[in-house]
């Protein structure tokens, strides 16, 4: 006779998936709310630019799981093993693939009833593969939050003492642009991009009509210990050889914020 309480077959209650901005790249940036979700979180899909400081957040505050302890050497069946404290640490995993295949495997984990967080650098509704990959979670009856984050095209100028005002113009200069309307925007541009673009960048922002004389601050490691930034001109971007190129410490690399526009002149007073 079965047992009517009997949970054979039981599918598990679907987990929560949250869309969580890890800021600039300073974890002391993050959110209250982020550092909480993080710190809790067992499951995370993240992006590659989040770096290694907001990682380390992860599972902070998971407490740990009760295990045999290993058995005593030359004990080979480990007859008097006895419990400890094992630390269970949190399954992070790079979001790999275009936004809908990162979006069926979110899916997937939370039906599996697993909470599932997907950290992304900045902020998640300002990045377009990530926004495409919240529309198709919306899609499903699975519940989800946002968590935002700082986005680094504001903070990182901030920390180069670059005042943006209340009108200036945001672009990923790594995907589509619509190049004519970024040329002719009112105030300061900011543009995300790696050292691969900027030179094309620069020349078709030339091409569309901005002067070739514009000033430019161009950061790497924003808001990290490691920041630096390099002036120049939209001219002076147009070369191919990296930014910083002849410092002792050598080119700019990885993600780029590029401020460019008149505000460049009032780095000399507030660049704290």
């Amino acid at each position: 006779m079965t047992a009517s309480g009997s949970g054979r077959g039981r599918k598990p209650k679907p987990g929560r998936i949250t869309f969580v901005g890890s800021g600039p790249g300073d974890p002391g940036l993050l959110t209250t709310r982020a550092r909480t979700v993080l710190a809790n979180a067992t499951c995370v899909f993240t992006d590659p630019d989040v770096p290694a400081a907001v990682l380390n957040v992860v599972g902070s505050a998971l407490a740990p799981a009760v295990g045999p302890a290993p058995a005593p050497r030359g004990d080979a069946d480990g007859a008097d093993s006895t419990e400890q404290m094992v630390a269970a640490g949190p399954d992070i995993r790079p979001a790999l693939g275009e936004p809908a295949e990162v979006a069926k495997i979110l899916l997937a984990e939370a039906r599996a009833g697993a909470d599932v967080v997907r950290l992304v650098a900045g902020d998640p509704l300002s990045v377009d593969a990530v926004i495409t990959e919240v529309n198709a979670v919306s899609r499903t009856s699975l519940a989800f939050d946002i968590v935002p984050g700082l986005p680094a095209t504001v903070a990182v100028p901030t920390y180069a003492g670059l005042p943006l005002g209340s009108t200036h113009t945001v672009a990923d200069v790594r995907g589509e642009v619509d190049w004519a309307a970024l040329a002719a925007a009112p105030g300061p541009l900011i543009l995300t991009a790696t050292v691969s673009h900027l030179a094309e960048a620069a020349r078709t922002l030339i091409e569309f009509g901005l002067s070739d004389s514009t000033p430019c601050v161009v950061t790497a490691e924003g808001t990290s210990c490691a920041q630096r930034s390099v002036e120049s001109t939209l001219r002076g971007l147009t070369d191919r050889t990296a930014p910083g190129a002849g410092d002792p410490a050598g080119p700019l690399a990885g993600p780029l914020v590029v401020t460019i526009g008149r505000t460049v002149t009032s780095r000399a007073k507030l660049n704290w």
